[in-house]
């Protein structure tokens, strides 16, 4: 009986290819001799096809290169500069992250942390310094089509029978998850200009054509990508002080605000017979604080506090214009668990958003005094200025949970809607102290391994461990590059990034599955064809009720249709670094409507709202929220706008007064309550009133209206 020969994983054979290679000297081998060498080793039972296929992998993710050969004969030599600890390309690194255990996830993100810092003085310094030479755009191509040849060639692997087992699957998969969380969710480039569909990792792409599996239409990615990226250097010196008119910031107001949360379960010593009929039920309290500091020649009058809020009384938590203040499960009983928990998260952006609403639009007066508070240039959002709720599958639902992810939506378009049509330039701007985004660490960490090769010749660290780094987020990367620089700043200079525009649909369900233009009429047209597919479903009583697109006749008007379309959000980082630990800087964000501008223009507009965030924060402050780091002795330190750092000084203030004044009513209702209970039952009845009486009182109303309306007399 024979023995079944040993399975052999490609992540095997390609350790041992890169073994042999290695041994093999400076003039490397061939491909003959690989196969025939590595074969033997391993009893590999493959034809040589596929180790043309794993050699163009490992040539693709740079760890092999091709070598001059005398004979002709193609031949291979490991990289110059790859280490054994940089075997695994970053794409690898990457893919194996999705099978991390929790624990062993944070303790990585700890490490990787730890990492940067110790390379703080070397790499990273060497790496600054080479990026305030490199184009953004280009840096970013060169990613894209990177990742592109590295999974195609994985495809042609995984499309040969021989090869193909689950840890290769699993690896494309993790690739093509990283892939389009890269290229689609991170940029929102199109499918026409790159596209790498789901089904290449499904058991048919053995029998599908032949490639490219990878569809890559290079000149119009170089178009989309100069329209997403934008900066002339990955990282710049802005000058605040080279400002025409000295006298601008003392008449520019600057506003900051912040939302607060608090959850608790009400306890009433009295009211034993309550908590008995509704049990432990947790009640969420939510307000939103908004800050502004006016420009030096903007005085407030005497005794003048330039806070905004909603007022903390009975009128105002009842009003259902400020629905989501005060929240519980049982007052939203036709919700699933699901359902009020997300809808609970969203009445916290919701009370927000209407607060940015009042003051950037200038509709915000002061808490006290109530006098009109000075609307503002530039507007700090603590948090993302991406309304947090924004899949269509829960924008589009009729029911509360619905209402309120419609509210924000709409609360958004109108902020857009300001900053498209204000007369002088205003800015909407957020402050994200905590993000897990890994865009600009992606390209930093490509970079310093091997984009740098491309674009210089050499790595920045031959030796960098991708292992380890791969695992860091955004704002801490940027923030320990940028710190880098500190000796090369003067008063009112600031290194800020290059910046990154996300179009609104790539952060919701149709990032990949939407239209395949991303411009406006495109994207009515999507939602014109979709309404028309959920009227026929609900005619043919396929859906039980109206879908929501269904009552619009004008959907260029629709507020979600609207945000597909012209709804922008522009990132970058700004290096307020210096000491150890170095400050973790929040990611910069800013709203706008870039799509419909040419290439020029919208430049123009990036670079003129990062100097006006960079000048306001110049001339307003920052200030540090600290924090204890996971697991170690020091001190975190993130750096926020102080604006937005007195709105929420003020907002911890404020919610404790809401929890206070939630409890004194509750009160007086259940008092109300128990009192009527205690009536006895003929002390309470309807007294009916004669027909004349009724008559009487609704001719005298009519009146009232007549005279109301009625013209003035001259």
């Amino acid at each position: 009986m024979s023995v079944p020969a040993r399975r052999i994983s490609v992540d095997e054979r390609e350790r041992t290819i890169l073994e042999f290679v290695r041994a093999a000297g400076e003039g490397g081998a061939s491909v003959k001799d690989i196969y025939t060498g590595v074969g033997e080793q391993l009893g590999d039972e493959v034809t040589i096809q596929a180790y043309y296929k794993l050699l163009a992998r490992m040539q693709a993710t740079g760890r092999l290169e091709e070598a001059a050969a005398d004979d002709g004969e193609r031949r291979f030599v490991v990289a110059p500069y790859l280490h054994p600890e940089t075997a695994l390309s970053l794409d690898d690194v990457y893919a194996l992250m999705e099978e991390l255990e929790p624990t062993d996830a944070i303790a990585r993100v700890i490490d990787a942390r730890e990492y940067f810092d110790e390379r703080r003085k070397d790499t990273l310094v060497r790496a600054a310094e080479a990026l305030l030479e490199e184009d953004p755009r280009e840096l970013m191509i060169g990613l894209l089509l990177d990742r592109a040849r590295e999974l195609e060639a994985d495809v042609e692997m995984l499309a040969s029978a021989e090869l193909r087992d689950p840890e290769l699957e699993g690896r494309v998969r993790g690739q093509l998850k990283e892939f389009h969380r890269l290229a689609y969710r991170m940029l929102g480039i199109s499918r026409r200009a790159l596209d790498a569909p789901y089904e290449l990792v499904a058991p048919h792409t053995m029998t599908r054509p032949g490639p490219p599996w990878v569809r890559v239409d290079e000149a119009l990615l170089r178009a989309e990508i100069s329209e997403r990226v934008f900066g002339e250097r990955v990282i710049e010196l802005i000058d605040v002080n080279g400002v025409r008119d000295r006298e601008e910031w003392n008449r520019t107001a600057v506003a900051g605000t912040d939302g607060s949360t608090y959850a608790s379960v009400l306890q009433i010593n009295t009211a034993q017979g309550f908590i008995d009929d509704v049990g432990s039920q947790i009640v969420t309290f939510n307000n939103s604080v908004a800050y502004v500091q006016p420009g030096a020649s903007q005085r407030l009058a005497q005794g003048e506090r330039p806070y905004y809020s909603v007022p903390m009384s009975r009128s105002a938590i009842d009003d259902k214009s400020n629905r989501g203040m005060v929240m519980a499960h049982f007052m939203y009983r036709y919700l699933s668990e699901s359902e009020y928990e997300h809808m609970a998260k969203c009445a916290t952006d919701v009370v927000q958003w209407r607060a940015d609403k009042a003051v950037f639009s200038g509709d915000a007066r002061a808490i006290g005094t109530g006098a009109t508070l000075p609307k503002p240039r530039v507007h700090f959002r603590d948090g993302t200025i991406t309304p947090q709720e924004r899949e269509y599958g829960h924008y589009s639902r009729d029911n509360a949970y619905g209402d309120m992810v419609r509210e924000g939506i709409s609360l958004s378009r109108d902020i857009l809607d300001r900053v498209r049509s204000a007369p002088a330039p205003v800015v909407f701007a957020g402050a994200v102290k905590t993000t897990q985004a890994q865009l600009f660490a992606t390209v930093l960490n490509w970079y310093i391994s091997r984009g740098s090769v491309i674009t210089r010749g050499e790595p920045i660290d031959a030796g960098w461990d991708l292992t380890r780094a791969a695992h860091i987020a955004d704002n801490e990367a940027m923030s320990l590059l940028l710190s880098t620089l500190n000796d090369r700043l003067g008063p009112g200079q600031h290194f800020v990034t290059f910046q990154v525009m996300r179009p609104f649909h790539s952060l919701t369900e149709y990032y990949y599955r939407g239209p395949e233009d991303h411009d406006a009429a495109a994207w009515v047209e999507f939602f014109r064809k979709k309404q028309g597919r959920e009227e026929e479903d609900y005619q043919s009583n396929v859906l039980p009720q109206p879908p929501w697109l269904t009552q619009f006749s004008d959907l260029e008007d629709e507020n979600y249709v609207f945000m597909c379309g012209h709804a922008d959000y522009v990132s970058f980082y700004i290096g307020h670094t210096g000491g150890d630990p170095a400050p973790v800087a929040p990611r910069y964000e800013f709203m706008e409507s870039l799509r419909a501008m040419g290439r020029e223009q919208a430049s123009e507009r990036v670079e003129r709202n990062v100097r006006l965030i960079v000048g306001a924060l110049d001339r307003t402050g920052l200030s540090a929220d600290r924090d204890h780091n996971f697991m170690s002795r020091k001190m975190l330190v993130k750096i926020i706008p102080a604006v937005v750092f007195n709105a929420h000084e003020m907002c911890k203030a404020l919610g404790r007064q809401l929890d206070t004044e939630l409890r004194s009513i509750i009160l007086a209702n259940l008092q109300g309550i128990r009192r009527a209970k205690h009536l006895p039952p003929g002390e309470a009845q309807f007294l009916p009133m004669s027909v004349r009486r009724y008559v009487e009182r609704y001719r005298q109303a009519l009146g009232r209206h007549d005279e109301d309306e009625s013209p003035p007399q001259r």
